[in-house]
């Protein structure tokens, strides 16, 4: 990990990634000894969320910290404070670590210079979700590849959806990069990424981007990140759903492919309502590898 901070999955090398995994799905949670007096993690969610709030929270009491949790509108921040004021106080009073959900108004990477404690993207506006894509890559490397990276490395899997406003695909992407995985994207046109790695792929044709595939990570309709005066057209989302929704069709192809999603989930929308109980579904498994991921990186910093 960086001396500081965990802003991207290009902070952490290709060999502490998979150590990170490894230790999060195998000894699972560490276990710390940490007094109830240790200096506290403070959680500051500019947007609204459920896994990865919860998930970083628990994670947190498990080591034995206490946790402070500010929205932006329980805050000063809709008072107009700065953020860097907001975390200056907060140590002040104590707090030695940072995990920080922000809006796309928020430029994380101006934040590498703040010194008073480490500072973890928990999601920062379209940039990255560093922890998510960590989460996914320890669900994928225990449950599809059977604990083998070089049984992962074999493995095609497709993102389909929202790329252009996914923080997760900007991770995702650089992930599979770092480790060499067959990573591909597919969505409409106009929500295309901006850029791609190396070998990565994209096509707005969902049957071929599906081709080959061991498994899919859908991503969620972002319609709050929308530009300014920008509106969800009702017949967009008929066309979407028609041409991009993922159905029990879709996955039923060969063995079967695993289906993912980072939640939440729109059901109906990304994914046909009557794939809730489908067997090859990871999803409740993402959530479950979340609070693991984020106790490790946790026990990291505060030691």
């Amino acid at each position: 990990m960086s001396p500081k901070h965990l802003l991207s999955v290009r902070d952490l090398s290709p060999t502490r990634i998979k150590e990170l995994v490894e230790q999060s799905v195998v000894d699972g949670i560490p276990v710390c000894d940490s007094l109830p007096q240790a200096p506290a993690v403070a959680m500051i969610f500019m947007e609204p969320s459920t896994r990865t709030r919860t998930s970083f929270e628990l994670a947190a009491k498990a080591l034995g910290r206490r946790t402070v949790v500010l929205g932006s509108k329980e805050s000063s921040l809709s008072k107009d404070e700065t953020l860097w004021d907001t975390m200056l106080n907060l140590h002040a009073m104590g707090c030695e670590v940072f995990i920080l959900r922000s809006s796309a108004d928020v430029d994380i990477e101006s934040l590498r210079s703040f010194s008073v404690g480490p500072l973890i993207n928990a999601g920062a506006g379209m940039m990255e979700h560093p922890t998510q894509a960590l989460l996914d890559l320890a669900t994928i490397w225990n449950k599809t590849a059977g604990r083998s990276w070089e049984t992962l490395k074999k493995q095609r899997w497709v993102m389909v959806g929202d790329l252009k406003r996914s923080r997760v695909a900007g991770s995702w992407s650089a992930l599979a990069e770092m480790l060499g995985l067959d990573l591909h994207f597919v969505s409409p046109p106009e929500w295309a990424p901006e850029t791609l790695a190396p070998g990565q792929t994209w096509t707005d044709n969902l049957e071929k981007g599906l081709q080959g595939a061991t498994g899919l990570i859908s991503l969620r309709v972002q319609k709050e990140r929308f530009a300014e005066g920008q509106t969800w057209n009702p017949r967009e989302l008929e066309a979407y759903v028609k041409n991009y929704q993922i159905t029990a069709k879709h996955l039923k192809k060969g063995d079967g492919l695993w289906m993912m999603h980072p939640g939440p989930v729109n059901w109906g929308v990304e994914l046909e309502a009557s794939l809730l109980n489908y067997d090859k579904s990871l999803i409740l498994e993402q959530v479950a590898h979340g609070m693991k991921i984020r106790s490790r990186l946790l026990y990291d910093l505060l030691r």
